[in-house]
């Protein structure tokens, strides 16, 4: 009955649905729903998310890199992210997840996906915040600004270090930001960023 027990469980613990974030040159946030201890009753013990650049499966699931900093689990139903950081740029990374109760009653492998990282360069306060490769600063990055400040549901690719356009010295990202892309790109008439020094021409 007891293993029976753990089963059921095992089976309730799969509740999350992992997705992409937001992709950089090196990094990949991942986002899914907190899973429940016991269906949506009730939090869960622990995570362990693991990615590989081939398909994860039960086979080869313990020769895959492991995340090594992840949230705990939060109440069911709640969004929660992970970076997953020192990964290669121009790259294909494939994402799975199990979660455990407090009983270390292991859940079965998540959904899979996967992602690539950016391919462009990232030097910073450049505004070449979707890292396209020629380093060129026009619409497609404050499309990616905007997407990353008041949107950010679908993948995307986005160099936070230049997203910092205004140059805050604690690299915050935020609304003055896009405030100064767009001062930069449509409106010539004033002061460009204080970082602008490094940014090409926009036409």
């Amino acid at each position: 009955m007891k293993v029976l027990t753990s089963l059921v469980f095992a089976l309730w613990l799969v509740g999350s649905t992992v997705s992409a974030g937001i992709a950089t040159t090196n990094t990949i946030t991942v986002r899914w729903s907190a899973p429940g201890d016991d269906g949506y009753a009730g939090r869960a013990y622990r995570y362990d998310i693991r990615y590989s650049t081939s398909p994860l499966t039960d086979a080869n699931w313990n020769q895959a890199y492991r995340a090594t900093v992840m949230p705990l689990p939060a109440n069911p139903g709640s969004l929660q992210t992970c970076t997953i950081t020192g990964l290669t740029p121009s790259t294909k990374y494939y994402f799975r997840m199990r979660t455990t109760d407090e009983k270390y009653n292991w859940s079965a492998l998540s959904n899979q996906f996967s992602m690539s990282t950016c391919g462009g360069s990232c030097n910073g306060t450049s505004g070449n915040v979707d890292c396209s490769p020629d380093e060129s600063v026009d619409i497609s990055d404050f499309t990616a600004l905007a997407s990353y400040l008041f949107v950010n549901n679908e993948p995307m690719c986005i160099c936070l270090a230049e997203a910092n356009v205004d140059g805050d010295p604690l690299g915050m990202v935020d609304i003055s930001d896009l405030t100064a892309l767009v001062d930069y790109l449509y409106l010539s008439f004033k002061s460009p960023a204080p970082c602008s020094s490094t940014l090409g021409p926009s036409h």
